[in-house]
């Protein structure tokens, strides 16, 4: 019996790899754009300049909250439709409504997973320069 022409070929299904992938590649960006603020948010105050790194880092984020609701929403055979485009403005928050609407029961344990891997990502570049800087001079 042939499928319905609304599911994608299995080639185009993403893996759970290519999305954790996805997550620790854009994430390790978004990680170095957060460390190169800190690390020049000292001379940016004494010389009234702004660098555009944290701009980077919020478009990489709401890149990556988008493409996660529409690789995780293509994997379980849904359609990304208008989440996707939360995602992509809401960013954190869009990617927790998905997980409450889809997993409804594990999302018990699924959310806090994805609030420690976003403050991880925002928090550990600021305790990585803190240090370097403590040491470094």
């Amino acid at each position: 019996m042939d499928a319905p022409a609304t599911t994608p070929p299995p080639s185009e299904i993403p893996t759970l790899r290519q999305q954790w992938t996805m997550v620790g590649v854009l994430g390790g960006f978004m990680m170095l754009c957060i460390g190169l603020e800190a690390w020049d948010y000292s001379a940016e105050l004494e010389q009234g300049k702004t660098t555009p790194y944290a701009i980077i880092a919020g478009i990489l984020n709401s890149i990556a909250c988008s493409l996660w609701i529409a690789m995780d929403r293509k994997r379980r055979g849904q359609e990304p439709g208008s989440l996707r485009w939360a995602g992509l403005f809401l960013g954190p928050a869009a990617v927790c409504v998905q997980i409450l609407l889809d997993y409804k029961g594990r999302a018990l344990f699924l959310l806090p997973i994805v609030v420690g891997v976003f403050l991880a990502i925002v928090f550990l570049p600021y305790v990585a320069v803190l240090a370097i800087h403590r040491f470094w001079s």
